[in-house]
This record gives C-alpha cells, sequence and structure tokens, in this order.
C-alpha cells in the first residue's frame, strides 16, 4: 500500500498538467470570417481540422468529458487516496510517502489546491483571447 500510493500520486500529480492541456486544446477552436455571413471554426493546433467537423464534435464532447474527469477527478483522488492512507498508517510513514507534496505546505492537503490552481490557469491561458 505504501509504495503504490507514492507512485500513483507521483504519476498523477507529474502527468496532470500535460492532461488538462491536451483537454483543453481540443476545444480550443479558431474562427475565421469568410464574408457574406460566413464563418469558420478550425482547431488551433492543427488548422486542417474544422472544428464544426460532426468528426470533431465526438472530440469535443469527450474533451469536455475528459477535463471533468481529469481537472476535478486527479485532486480528488489524489485527496482521497492521501487522506485513506493517513488513516491507515502512522503519520510518520506517510510524511514519508508524500514527503513531495507536503514539504514547505502547512497543510496535507494544500498541494490538491494547487493542482486546482494548475487546472484554472492552463484554461485561463488557452483561451482568454488575444484582441489584436
Amino acid at each position: 500500500l505504501r509504495v503504490w500510493a507514492g507512485i500513483v500520486v507521483i504519476v498523477l500529480f507529474l502527468a496532470y498538467p500535460t492532461l488538462i492541456d491536451a483537454c483543453a486544446r481540443l476545444l480550443d477552436c479558431r474562427e475565421f470570417d469568410y464574408g457574406e455571413g460566413e464563418e469558420r471554426r478550425f482547431l488551433r493546433r492543427d488548422m486542417r481540422i474544422d472544428c464544426d467537423s460532426s468528426k470533431h464534435r465526438i472530440y469535443q464532447i469527450l474533451g469536455i468529458i475528459f477535463t471533468i474527469i481529469y481537472g476535478v477527478g486527479i485532486p480528488a483522488g489524489a485527496y482521497l487516496l492521501i487522506s485513506g492512507v493517513k488513516r491507515r498508517l502512522p503519520k510518520a510513514d506517510v510524511s514519508k510517502i508524500f514527503v513531495f507534496l507536503v514539504k514547505g505546505f502547512s497543510r496535507w492537503y494544500w498541494e490538491c489546491t494547487i493542482m486546482i490552481r494548475k487546472f484554472l490557469i492552463v484554461y485561463i491561458v488557452i483561451f482568454i483571447k488575444d484582441p489584436l
């Protein structure tokens, strides 16, 4: 339990920003005006992909679903895992297992809060449009 819990939390902690960014990029489309009321949207990452196509709509739905799963699920899962381990193991063992998360913080759950902040930062950076 000790080694497994530590490995899972480390992997999720390191993969979290990348997963959130990948999900957000599926939703990041740029709109082009072709005149006479005709507008089309293309994926910023690959302008060959039409955001209004039925194929990309499926990817957008999956992007939203996985954004919710990863964006909320990973911090919540880490919180539940750490709190579950805290109940089963002595405090000294828990501090050793999750030292990379709790070192420097006054509360053990603070890293979960930081993960939510990373989630918000990624979405703000991607979806705040440049006025130029």
